[in-house]
Formats: C-alpha cells, structure tokens, sequence
C-alpha cells in the first residue's frame, strides 16, 4: 500500500505558520520598548522610578547609589559623578577634630565662605551637615551645595555647584554608606 502525499495547504501547516508569524512579532515588539532612555536635560529630576547602581569605592571606602545617567570618574583622592549638566564631587578627608562641628569651624576659617542654610541631619545614623554655601572658587563666586558627613576621624564631602544637580545630590547623599 502506497503512502498518500500530504497536502501542504492543510489546516495545520496554515496554524503552525501563523503562530510562528505571530510569535516572531510578538519578540520583535517586545525587544524594542526594552531600551533605555535617559534624559540629560537641565530639568531632569529624580523619582522613584530612575533606574540606578550601586557604586562601591574599596579605596575612599563607601558605597552610594548613582542614577545610570551620570558617568563615574573615580581616583585615589575622590570620586566625580558626571552629565552634561555639572558634576558631583566626593572626596574623603581625613581630620585630627573630636566632631563635626570642630571641622566645619576650621573649614570655614580656612576659606572665603559665607553659609546660606545649614541642617543637622542623620544619613544612616552618621552625623551630617547639609549647607548651601557661598564661595569664591577659582575667581568665580559660586554656590554649592554640600553634604558633610562625619566618621571618627574621616569626613566626606559629596557637593556640586551646579543647581540642576541639587536634588541628585540629594538622592545620592541619603544612599551614602560607609563600608571599612
């Protein structure tokens, strides 16, 4: 008995084509709405929502989270968070001063400072000064904002001038952990 040759227009093959067609669509769609975009404008503000990394420091010993658009420039003395707005710069100092407080007072002796606003603040239980500030830098009058955070004997500062970036520091600072 002779086989019988199967039509290839029957209602199978038809199925199988068209489940293949509609899965193929389906991963070529779902490839396309996964790619990131990222707005670097003068506006942009932080949420919940921005995608973010964790940044870890083995030498200046701290972690914090960085939001993904700004691009990270670390060395031996410090740490600069970068986008086309500004930047924001960490550096670790080390201090023979009991406290925070005694800190700041030499700081701001050894400089042209003039302090807008200042708050005590607790970042993960570390003792934190928050201060918008003015100073002369480089022949400029400028007007950063800074976080100084206080560990026995070592203080970080994460600041920047630039006021596009005030609440990005914000997001970053409250990430801040000490890591020895």
């Amino acid at each position: 008995m002779k086989k019988k040759r199967e039509n290839w227009n029957s209602p199978l093959v038809v199925i199988v084509t068209a489940l293949l067609f509609i899965i193929i669509v389906y991963l070529i769609i779902k490839s396309n709405t996964r790619q990131n975009v990222y707005y670097q404008s003068p506006s942009y503000v932080p949420t919940q929502a921005t995608q973010e990394r964790i940044f870890r420091s083995k030498n200046l010993k701290f972690s914090i989270k960085v939001p993904n658009n700004f691009r990270i420039k670390a060395s031996n003395t410090g740490v600069d968070l970068i986008v086309p707005e500004g930047w924001i710069e960490i550096v670790r100092n080390g201090t023979q001063f009991l406290s925070l407080s005694e800190y700041l007072d030499d700081f701001d002796n050894r400089r042209d400072i003039k302090i807008k606003t200042t708050e005590n603040i607790n970042i993960a239980r570390y003792i934190t000064t928050r201060r918008e500030e003015e100073r002369l830098i480089g022949g400029v009058i400028k007007n950063p904002k800074a976080y100084y955070i206080w560990m026995d004997g070592i203080v970080y500062i994460l600041s920047t001038t630039s006021s596009f970036l005030f609440g990005d520091l914000d997001q970053i600072a409250q990430s801040f952990r000490y890591t020895p």
